[in-house]
């Protein structure tokens, strides 16, 4: 390979947005997946990429391919009306097949993702496994891994993505630490189905969650950045504020384009396309109770002053929202006022007693 672009991260810090935009650029050779996780699997001692996992990954592929178009009610719902289906419905459906028409376009495209998942599918799983899942991508086009636990690898994993191709560059995108904690877990917390219990959870239970799922680490991100100036070169390395997605979206996907060194296309506006409704995988709304991180907050203090020494000065407000979080102390506990968090329910403790009480009606 030629060209290649990792973006090293971070989880809920607008990587998908950065990816839905970047990919419509003719000079990005697009894969399926936007995140393969390699590096975490060889140098972050967490496998993603078991054969079952593979496979769970590939069955969601399938049950979210849809031929229909995205504006489209009809042909998305199983029970049917009898004054829209028919003659109008059938019509339109046969326009909708006709070489060049949009289900026609949907299904080849699904199929082109077949072949690609036939490489993903198949193992073992090793280097020649993961540059295989490159090798459509034309010289001439940049090859993406956007796997937001790329940041998590050891040192020599660094090193080993800086001698993927011939050129390969990184990139990532921060975001105050105790704000990205807070979305992830939220985030985590709707795909567990605990987030209804967040508005009952003590703030030691709402502590295990975030280390029983190994939320944290995510938010540190000095050694990160230490070792992609280390292995790409100042160069060919790219710090991102999530915050400019906010506030000047459009002048950093240019910042994109110009350090990649492509053709510059305009940002899509929001609605213009399918995807771009789908852009962001927004957390649900809700207040990030007091002192919540106040035990993490030195760390991350100290985290985001290594991270400016290397050069990256945007982090100096985060700091200082750091050093006002450890300040803060959680709010008091009343028991009667909160009856299922009255006894400051464990979370791991919870955990284990669901697991027995399943294993045990099995």
């Amino acid at each position: 390979m030629k060209k290649f672009l990792y973006c090293l991260g971070v989880s809920k810090g607008g990587t998908t947005w950065l990816h839905s935009a970047l990919v419509r650029n003719p000079g990005i050779g697009r894969v399926p997946r936007k995140e393969i996780h390699y590096f975490l699997r060889q140098y972050g001692g967490i496998d993603r990429l078991t054969d079952q996992s593979r496979l769970a990954t590939f069955a969601v592929h399938v049950r979210r391919a849809s031929f229909v178009p995205f504006d489209s009610e009809l042909g998305r719902s199983e029970v049917t009306d009898p004054g829209a289906y028919g003659s109008p419905w059938d019509a339109q459906m046969a326009e909708n097949w006709q070489p060049g028409g949009v289900s026609m376009k949907r299904y080849r495209g699904f199929l082109n993702s077949m072949e690609w998942y036939k490489g993903y599918l198949r193992g073992p799983v090793n280097d020649d496994w993961y540059r295989g899942l490159f090798a459509g991508v034309p010289e001439d086009k940049w090859a993406l891994d956007f796997s937001t636990t790329n940041f998590l690898a050891r040192a020599e994993g660094f090193a080993d993505m800086a001698g993927i191709a011939e050129d390969a560059r990184a990139l990532i995108l921060l975001r105050d630490p105790i704000d990205r904690l807070w979305s992830h877990m939220k985030f985590h917390a709707e795909l567990t189905r605990d987030i209804h219990r967040f508005h009952v959870w003590s703030t030691e239970a709402l502590r295990d969650f975030a280390r029983h799922h190994m939320l944290v680490d995510s938010s540190f991100y000095g050694a990160a950045i230490e070792n992609m100036m280390a292995s790409f070169g100042p160069e060919k390395s790219l710090v991102l504020n999530f915050e400019d997605i906010a506030a000047r979206p459009a002048g950093l996907f240019d910042d994109v384009q110009g350090f990649l060194g492509l053709d510059p296309v305009k940002l899509p506006r929001r609605g213009d396309e399918e995807r771009e409704q789908r852009v962001i995988n927004a957390s649900v709304k809700m207040e990030m109770p007091r002192g919540l991180f106040a035990h993490l907050a030195g760390e991350f203090e100290r985290d985001l002053e290594r991270v400016a020494k290397c050069g990256v000065s945007f982090v100096e407000p985060w700091i200082a929202n750091a050093q006002a979080h450890q300040k803060q102390k959680p709010a008091p506990e009343f028991w009667g006022m909160m009856p299922l968090a009255k006894r400051a329910v464990n979370y791991v403790a919870e955990d284990r007693r669901r697991r027995k009480e399943i294993q045990g009606k099995r």
